[in-house]
């Protein structure tokens, strides 16, 4: 019984690896997609301004979040691990934080040792409305290199398909290049 209960697992797992990587980007965001506005510059905790055109060319995923939120504090191990592996192949990972100052957002990104850029978004509601309603946190928009919204997630992330779509999405055009950050 044993020995069938690991073969099952073991073929989910191999499923579960062999579904990332057959995704395409195509399947991953349609040509009707709208086009995500990055005319915004924002302060990360470090006060330094971060414009988020600067990532045009790069997959982005944009997460909204709070340091109260107990899903957006179950996701963030797995962005840093996420940004850690395909950082250097064009993923750009923007947390913004919704809700705390300045202070207790360092605090909180020294606790939980955030690598990627941590983002103010507490009070610029001009930039937090342009990405249409916020229902609940945490909130992720995947942003292709063509900067079209791909997918949106209100709530945890799979971290299964979210890698799937990403490794979709840093595939190589048709000319083999992979972008910015190759």
């Amino acid at each position: 019984m044993r020995v069938r209960k690991w073969a099952f697992i073991t073929l989910a797992a191999v499923a579960a690896l062999q579904e990332i990587r057959s995704v395409s980007a195509t399947e991953v965001c349609s040509a009707s997609a709208r086009q995500a506005n990055l005319d915004f510059t924002l302060h990360d905790v470090d006060g330094r301004e971060i414009a988020l055109s600067h990532f045009r060319g790069d997959v982005v995923l944009l997460n909204f979040w709070a340091t109260w939120c107990a899903p957006c504090r179950v996701e963030i191990p797995d962005f840093i691990v996420l940004y850690e592996k395909y950082h250097e192949r064009g993923l750009v990972i923007l947390g913004v934080s919704v809700d705390d100052p300045v202070p207790r957002l360092v605090s909180f990104v020294a606790e939980f040792r955030m690598t990627y850029p941590v983002l103010v978004g507490a009070e610029r509601r001009d930039f937090l409305d342009a990405f249409g309603q916020l229902a609940g946190f945490p909130t992720s928009l995947l942003i292709s290199r063509e900067g079209k919204v791909c997918a949106r997630y209100e709530g945890l992330a799979d971290k299964t398909e979210l890698e799937g779509r990403i490794r979709a999405l840093l595939q190589p055009d048709r000319s083999g290049s992979l972008g910015p950050g190759q």
